[in-house]
């Protein structure tokens, strides 16, 4: 059976959509993240979301496709494809950081204008670098967000039931990003963006997508006793 329709389809358009959300948040950026700052979640809230950054960390998500391939292996030969959507999508925002400089809102003067958080569009500010030190200044887009669009597109590809558990993990972890002063509102929404693009390429049925599917069938030809699941 092919990609679930949502996935394939509709994944440039919340792209999309994800984009002009980023462009409008930057009306709202600082008084939020100024709002973040001083407000402290407490309880049983402020830990889920301490632990949801898991889902979007490089060491979570291989212990979530580890413990996938251990639990089903039928789906094995399809991890591949999943830890690309999610390790992609984060490399991706990891290199943007560094052609798009933009201080972090705990080390920026939230009393300051939006555009004064943007060192240079082209050349970072070797200044300002040197002073607030270079995770500092890398705020754009959120690599942990794009990391958690990316494994939420590859989890809900593998178990489709799960689309709207996926989204939420990858929604708080989102949230975790912001609440912690790590990265403003639109560095989440653009990386979520980023993290729809780089997804829908790798599971489309042409392209990089094609080359997977390719690796999968061989996958399965090879595993004594596997059967090709249904979705």
């Amino acid at each position: 059976m092919g990609i679930p329709v949502p996935t394939r389809n509709r994944s440039y358009w919340l792209a999309a959509v994800f984009a002009l959300l980023a462009c409008a948040a930057l009306l709202v950026d600082v008084p939020l993240s100024r709002y973040a700052a001083t407000h402290s979640l407490v309880g049983d809230l402020r830990k889920v979301l301490d632990v949801s950054e898991v889902f979007a960390h490089g060491l979570g998500v291989l212990l979530i496709l580890v413990t996938a391939a251990v639990l089903d292996p039928m789906r094995r030969p399809r991890l591949p494809r999943v830890a690309a959507c999610a390790y992609g999508a984060g490399l991706v925002a990891n290199l943007l950081k560094h052609f798009i400089p933009r201080i972090r809102p705990n080390a920026f003067d939230t009393t300051a204008d939006v555009w004064t958080t943007f060192l240079s569009w082209r050349v970072p500010d070797v200044g300002s670098i040197d002073v607030l030190g270079r995770s500092a200044v890398q705020s754009f887009p959120s690599g942990h967000t794009a990391t958690a669009v990316g494994l939420a597109f590859g989890l809900t590809w593998l178990y489709p039931r799960g689309r709207w558990l996926f989204a939420s993990f990858a929604v708080l972890a989102a949230l975790q990003r912001i609440q912690s002063s790590a990265h403003f509102l639109s560095d989440t929404l653009a990386a979520a963006a980023i993290g729809c693009v780089v997804s829908g390429w790798i599971l489309r049925d042409s392209s990089v997508g094609r080359w997977f599917a390719a690796r999968e069938a061989a996958g399965w030809r090879r595993g004594a006793g596997l059967v090709r699941p249904e979705v």
